[in-house]
């Protein structure tokens, strides 16, 4: 996983171990939380590369980074506020960005993302004995997570994220 945004390696806007402590603040509200503390590092970048995927569908506003060298990466971006007024540091991507994740990832864990068909694969990822493969089917929208404490004002869209992304399994390899 490389989270150096200027790198043309760039795949995940957050490390495993920030990713541990998202889950971590997140699973008041869930069970999950165990469950993904005793999984490998190895089978945590599956459900982390999925929730990139995630994060990337939506229409955010700003403007992508411009040392941004992989299409697609959505984050950091530059000219966004948070509520205060204060500016968004635009050379990260912000916590709340990691929290939606997060939730996404606690929604996979919890057997939430899978109402998928396996027809016409498009894409897939394998990382040890966890792969993740993405279709071009369509996710129920009562499926997709609840963007976690992401103002308002920094998305356009939450329905452009359904149809953009298609559907997303994870399927553990055994």
């Amino acid at each position: 996983m490389n989270t150096d945004f200027t790198s043309e390696l760039y795949d995940s806007f957050f490390t495993i171990e920030e990713m541990d402590a998202f889950i971590a603040e997140l699973s008041v509200y869930s069970s999950v939380g165990s469950e993904w503390a005793n999984l490998t590092d190895e089978a945590k970048e599956p459900y982390i590369y999925a929730s990139v995927t995630y994060i990337n569908g939506f229409t955010w506003k700003g403007t992508r980074h411009a040392d941004i060298i992989v299409p697609n990466m959505a984050w950091p971006r530059t000219d966004l506020t948070y509520r205060t007024g204060e500016n968004v540091d635009d050379t990260t991507t912000p916590k709340e960005v990691g929290l939606a994740s997060a939730c996404y990832i606690i929604q996979i864990l919890n057997g939430l993302v899978m109402h998928i068909s396996q027809q016409a694969a498009v894409k897939s990822k394998t990382v040890g004995s966890v792969s993740v493969t993405y279709s071009t089917s369509s996710v129920n929208p009562s499926d997709i997570c609840i963007i976690h404490n992401i103002p308002g004002t920094w998305y356009d869209s939450a329905i452009g994220a359904r149809r953009r992304m298609g559907g997303v399994a994870l399927r553990r390899q055994l």
